[in-house]
């Protein structure tokens, strides 16, 4: 008994014994050349990708490769790149105040070390600038996704090693000053490595003469929902303290540079039970008092609200949730002091006794607090009926506080200021045209369905970026989804949650940093063609009796035309429905005119 149990612990002790070895090592080049512990990624199996021919091949000598790929190519770690025309040389065109990008892929067969990049500025013959910061790089990480490796992150790290055998991703991103002079622009992305290795990539962007808004002006209705827990958690400080919203910052001013117009806010314990990994906990403490009477205290809702004004997000307030997953509320029970939960289901009496009271006291907190018409009680996933329960109550005790909901039935009038249907519920066109023509809100969203189109780890990144299109072919307000950063216990290791059953990346866009994800920014890059189409059409109405803008606009038409909720039926059905609209918008870009004086009027 003895002598079979010594070999395991003996070997066990080696692996350990091991792993010191190996991590010592790892973290002392980590401290020598700076190289980030984010270059540390999980093992497992790649993605399986076509059979294609590839022209990779003639690259597979010794020493580092690298070709400008595609940003619809998601490429595995363990195998060469499919490339079809090798290049190190990229070309493309941007509106100015747009975010443009590109990708390069790098590889070897040999081992290579201290892998960075240097890029440059932008910069025209004439000697004009992009500005610093123009032309930037991060290596791409690969996190689990289904027990498969696939890339995604975003990386900041400065330097990191390529195993042999291996290849590399790197995300390339070209930021256009909204003052930018028109004109061509180049920039270089130098790569290097240990042993005077390095690998030259050039970029040259055509600015066009047209200028989309700020993000903060976009038309287009986002909706990611934000969790404030997950930082708390993540970076281990107290909630709601000073450190909690310095570390809060850079994930809200990332969210509020994508057009973000929803603060996502919870007014008490729990409002979606237990499905994310991080709890949402009440933003708003409810007391009883021993009369029987109610006491609320908004200081944090208060502190939070003023934080993103700061950074930002100083548009709508979502508030969640009249009608909780679970049906029940905690407050505070003031004769005993201890937490105490109270089931009410809308539309039962001691519902409204609830709710009442606290409308009442939230309506005039948001008076006093100048949000205006702002603030709106937001209500998820729930079924019709209480829906109606929950809002004749709304209106009864606050009615000027506005409501939101995302479900899969339409509203049955126009008391909903923000309505967002489930992808693929059907939708009559005539009640959005309508919605539209009163001021309302009218988006969709998905969550941990469909299969396709979605924004998952596991999603073709074009797939992201088709969303914004979907919402200008649908005539739609703009996006929803659920959640922005509710992080599992370690998203860099698997973005799939346990124990729920959501999909690998279904809880977040982003990871820790913060650090920004393929899936986020082509979801971003949507956005901005769905800005590009809007602008694009107030400035065709006004030169239709030129033929070539009216034929530029039908053909825009016929490409928006193709794309519905049955029309990514595979794997590149988003990446060509994407191109071809890009096709379209950028003609009518060069053909359209754009005097200041109507760009100031869009």
């Amino acid at each position: 008994m003895i002598s079979l149990l010594r070999v395991p612990l003996i070997k066990t002790l080696l692996v350990i014994a091991l792993m010191f070895f190996v991590t010592g090592d790892i973290f002392a080049e980590q401290h020598l050349y700076g190289l980030h512990h984010s270059a540390f990624e999980p093992s497992g199996e790649d993605f399986k990708t076509s059979n294609k021919t590839t022209k990779a091949a003639v690259l597979t000598g010794n020493g580092l490769h690298g070709s400008v790929g595609s940003i619809d190519q998601r490429y595995a770690k363990g195998r060469l790149p499919e490339l079809e025309s090798p290049t190190n040389q990229w070309s493309g065109t941007a509106w100015r105040g747009e975010r443009v990008y590109a990708q390069l892929v790098l590889f070897s067969k040999e081992p290579v070390r201290q892998l960075r990049m240097e890029p440059t500025a932008m910069v025209s013959k004439d000697g004009d600038s992009l500005g610093d910061g123009s032309l930037n790089a991060n290596f791409v990480r690969y996190v689990l996704a289904a027990e498969t490796l696939y890339p995604d992150i975003l990386d900041p790290v400065e330097r990191l090693n390529l195993a042999a055998n291996t290849t590399r991703p790197v995300w390339v991103t070209m930021e256009v000053p909204r003052d930018a002079k028109p004109g061509h622009y180049s920039g270089k992305v130098a790569v290097k490595a240990a042993g005077n290795v390095r690998l030259d990539f050039t970029f040259k962007l055509e600015v066009l003469p047209l200028t989309l808004p700020a993000p903060k002006d976009w038309k287009f209705h986002l909706d990611l929902w934000q969790n404030p827990f997950a930082v708390a958690r993540w970076h281990r400080v107290e909630p709601w303290s000073d450190e909690h919203f310095r570390l809060m910052e850079p994930y809200w001013r990332m969210l509020a540079e994508a057009g973000q117009k929803c603060l996502t806010v919870s007014l008490f314990h729990h409002p979606w039970g237990a499905q994310v990994y991080d709890g949402f906990e009440e933003m708003v403490t409810w007391t009883r008092k021993s009369d029987g009477t109610w006491e609320y205290d908004f200081s944090i809702l208060d502190k939070y609200v003023a934080f993103a004004e700061r950074v930002g997000l100083d548009d709508q307030i979502n508030c969640y949730s009249m009608i909780p997953w679970t049906n029940s509320f905690r407050y505070i029970d003031a004769k005993s002091g201890d937490w105490k939960d109270v089931g009410a289901i809308a539309g039962n009496p001691a519902y409204e006794e609830i709710w009442g009271p606290f409308l009442k006291a939230l309506e005039q907190h948001s008076k006093e607090k100048g949000w205006g018409g702002r603030l709106t009680i937001a209500i998820d996933e729930r079924g019709e009926k209480q829906v109606l329960a929950a809002t004749g109550i709304l209106k009864k005790y606050a009615p000027s506080i506005q409501l939101s909901s995302a479900s899969n039935h339409p509203p049955s009038d126009f008391t909903i200021n923000d309505w967002s249907s489930t992808f693929g519920t059907s939708v009559d066109p005539n009640m959005v045209q309508e919605r539209n023509s009163r001021g309302l809100k009218t988006t969709f969203y998905v969550c941990c369905n469909p299969t396709r189109p979605n924004t998952f780890t596991f999603s073709p990144p074009a797939e992201s970026a088709w969303m914004g299109l979907y919402a200008a072919a649908q005539n739609r307000s703009g996006f929803l989804r659920w959640a922005y950063n509710s992080w599992n216990e370690n998203p860099f290791y698997d973005t799939k949650y346990w124990p729920q059953v959501w999909a690998a990346g279904d809880c977040f866009m982003i990871y820790p940093g913060p650090r920004s994800s393929i899936r986020f920014e082509r979801l971003r890059e949507g956005i901005q063609d769905y800005e590009k189409i809007y602008i694009l059409r107030k400035l065709a109405a006004k030169q239709l009796n030129d033929p070539r803008v009216k034929k530029a606009v039908k053909e825009l038409d016929a490409a928006l035309a193709v794309i519905d909720h049955q029309s990514v039926t595979n794997n590149t059905a988003a990446s060509v429905q994407v191109k071809d609209v890009n096709v379209s918008i950028l003609q009518l870009s060069r053909l359209v005119i754009c005097p200041s004086s109507l760009v100031q009027s869009l």
